[in-house]
């Protein structure tokens, strides 16, 4: 809730606290001076209507003050608006049957509360769509880097072989021809530097899977992916299981790192 919206809000509770006091408390009293309309002789006998009255503009004051202490901003807005609501109708209805300054005193300070909720909620919701958007951004930030933070964390690496019998099949994990299993700091730092310099491509679909790399660490898995080295004559794709990541090095790099593991 912007500063505004709780200043008026604080303001029209105080007022209701006044009129809380003055028609339960001092009705005889102070009474008389305020609603110089009504005869003296009739404050005396609408004493205990005043008493009532004045307890539902207590609660209307303690009302407006909860939704000041309310930390979540949806609810404090929504709880704010109610009150503000009841005290817009209260003072319609008094301008109409008693004075029109009740309009000034009550009606235009609420109408003045609500149209400063309204704009409140806006910039709520811009800055939650301007959040969303930041959100959107990190998210495909970590979906871009996350290769590279993998590689970066594991200890372990196993690659497996796969052999495609027929050409149209794009995986068979089933039919493993061999596996390895990379632990050195030295080979795994090698296998890294393929990577060097390489972005991310991006979204692709639907390459073979003739080799699949599982990253670990403590054991623990990480992430696998799928490579293929068929569907090109001088590089191999190493993509992730969703298609949302890609990453193409040339084929002879490729070779020359498994000869040598």
């Amino acid at each position: 809730m912007n500063v505004f919206s709780q200043i008026i809000i604080g303001f029209i509770a105080v007022i209701h606290i006044y009129i809380f006091w003055l028609e339960m408390f001092a009705w005889t009293t102070r009474g008389r001076k305020v609603f110089k309309t009504i005869p003296t002789d009739m404050f005396e006998k609408t004493k205990v209507m005043a008493a009532n009255q004045g307890l539902y503009n207590g609660f209307l004051a303690v009302g407006l003050l909860w939704s000041l202490f309310i930390t979540d901003l949806t609810w404090s807005k929504n709880v704010a608006i109610f009150f503000l609501s009841c005290v817009l109708v209260a003072g319609i209805y008094g301008t109409i049957t008693v004075s029109k300054r009740i309009f000034f005193v009550q009606s235009v300070p609420a109408i003045l509360g609500l149209l400063s909720l309204i704009n409140f909620s806006n910039d709520i919701e811009k800055k939650d769509i301007i959040s969303n958007k930041k959100q959107v951004v990190i998210n495909e930030f970590k979906k871009t880097d996350n290769f590279k933070k993998t590689r970066s964390y594991t200890d372990k690496i196993i690659i497996k072989h796969y052999k495609l019998d027929k050409p149209a099949v794009l995986e068979n994990l089933s039919n493993m021809v061999w596996q390895n299993t990379i632990k050195d700091r030295n080979e795994i730092f090698e296998f890294n530097s393929l990577f060097d310099n390489v972005k991310n491509g991006g979204y692709c679909c639907c390459y073979k899977t003739n080799y699949t790399v599982t990253f670990y660490k403590n054991n623990q898995e990480l992430q696998t992916y799928n490579v293929d080295n068929i569907s090109f004559k001088n590089k191999i794709l190493f993509f992730d299981k969703s298609y949302q990541t890609s990453y193409e090095i040339p084929f002879k790099k490729w070779d020359e790192f498994l000869s040598k593991i």
